[in-house]
């Protein structure tokens, strides 16, 4: 007999628990056409999985929105193309290679100048009065590596990866208390590169401690309006060397760093053999997206999701025709998510992801409706904020590694938001997943923090996700 609730539904909650053993295992398929054999040669390599067949389901294999993104970018190497709505669409691998294709777009590979419409996250960005030290608002990332770093390959594969990706050029302005930003040549060097030996400190602990001091002054250095955001430190301790990457949040996100890394582990190393090494063509630009953004909203599909935001229903499906699976920039969607589980008939975990669903495309027309027009005002201030930045692992080649020592802090104190109940962020860096949690000290003290169990004692209304 099916459990039901007085509603007459089906309880979920006291379905029996379904072992492994219960499950009915997928027969294995093996790739035959040139198409399926790419797509589970490609799927393998970013999943971690093997062997994979044809019968098997991306989601089931720990696929997410963000590991589509590289499953395309991989893909478009081999000289095939494949939407990332697809893999999302159609996640049974048999049927999703039916949709990959030998057509390509072409795009335009030269150097990306000239002036390039702010995106509504930038927007919000120069908006947002919580801001207030606009320099000092990066993402960074410290690798490690055993072996004694070339300064001159470094440097070289340093100046290819700005040159090829253009966004790490772009310059802001601001006149009459209006931003603008100017996607530079590079007739210019547009990165800050310095060397620091660290090896007559004494100690691991001077070691450590001069390291965090040096990524402090790189980390709080960056001016926009200079036309460098990339802050590069090359540091020689006792135990190897470090490099400490530092780009400003204008112009980087989570899945722009798994592009970049990817691209210097490989630049590094092809250097270091004194082989030849081209990167992977470019996709659409940054300055492209802005326009292509600018442009849908005015549309009328972007008008019918007004109607979502103002009264929380309805789906509209954002297209642009852009291909920007490789191109780096500060992509990120922010938006209002209230978080509903009245419905008892279902466990609240089911609730939240069908919700979720509901989000016209991941909540970008939140801020283009918001920043680039039509009226959508102000909503509800968030009392909890939400990041997931994916998995990183394997992204920089062999020969970096990850590292979580110390370089400091990436956003300045003076832009800490003071309104944000708890702020959570999380990753997964070589198969270990870190939760982060920021709360506020006027509404939780640190007993009831440390214990866990604060999360429990308040109502969070609306959440704010970061895509």
């Amino acid at each position: 007999n099916i459990p039901l609730t007085s509603n007459g539904k089906i309880d979920r909650r006291s379905l029996p628990a379904v072992s492994s053993e219960d499950l009915i295992q997928a027969e294995y398929i093996a790739a035959q056409t040139a198409e399926e054999k790419a797509l589970v040669e490609v799927c393998e390599q970013v999943l971690k999985h093997s062997p994979i067949s044809l019968r098997d389901n991306y989601y089931n294999l720990g696929g997410d929105s963000i590991k589509s993104i590289q499953i395309v970018s991989r893909l478009r190497q081999r000289g095939y193309h494949l939407k990332v709505e697809h893999i999302l669409q159609y996640p049974v691998l048999e049927e999703l290679s039916r949709y990959i294709t030998t057509d390509f777009v072409v795009i335009d590979q030269a150097v990306i100048t000239g002036s390039a419409n702010l995106t509504p996250i930038q927007r919000y960005f120069f908006e947002s009065g919580e801001i207030v030290n606009k320099n000092h608002y990066n993402q960074s990332v410290i690798l490690k590596s055993s072996e004694r770093l070339s300064g001159n390959v470094l440097e070289s594969s340093i100046k290819t990866l700005v040159s090829h990706h253009d966004a790490l050029r772009m310059v802001y302005r601001e006149e009459f208390g209006l931003w603008s930003q100017y996607n530079q040549g590079i007739e210019e060097s547009h990165y800050r590169l310095e060397y620091f030996d660290l090896r007559d400190s004494g100690s691991e602990s001077e070691e450590l401690l001069r390291l965090q001091e040096i990524g402090e002054n790189l980390q709080s250095s960056i001016n926009i309006e200079s036309g460098i955001l990339f802050h590069i430190g090359h540091v020689s301790m006792s135990d190897g060397d470090r490099l400490l990457l530092i780009i400003h949040h204008l112009v980087v996100d989570g899945v722009s760093w798994r592009i970049l890394l990817e691209d210097l582990g490989t630049l590094y190393e092809s250097g270091i053999k004194k082989e030849t090494y081209a990167l992977p063509s470019k996709t659409d630009s940054f300055q492209s997206w802005g326009h292509a953004l600018e442009q849908y909203s005015s549309s009328s599909a972007l008008s019918k999701e007004l109607v979502y935001w103002k009264k929380k229903h309805g789906r509209e499906v954002l297209t642009t025709g852009l291909d920007i699976s490789r191109t780096v920039g500060w992509f990120t969607s922010v938006y209002p998510f209230s978080l509903d589980i009245s419905d008892i008939s279902q466990p609240a975990l089911v609730s939240v992801k069908e919700s979720l669903r509901n989000i016209p495309h991941k909540g970008i027309g939140y801020g283009i409706l918001k920043y680039l027009g039509q009226g959508l005002s102000s909503a509800e201030r968030p009392s909890v904020q939400f990041n997931y930045l994916g998995d990183f692992d394997d992204a920089t080649g062999s020969t970096f590694q990850y590292t979580t020592e110390n370089m400091g802090d990436p956003v300045s104190k003076d832009n800490q938001r003071t309104d944000i109940l708890l702020d959570v962020s999380g990753m997964t860096v070589n198969g270990e997943m870190t939760i982060n949690f920021r709360y506020s000290d006027k509404v939780f003290d640190s007993e009831i923090s440390g214990s866990g169990t604060f999360l429990s004692r308040t109502s969070f209304n609306p959440v704010q996700l970061p895509g």
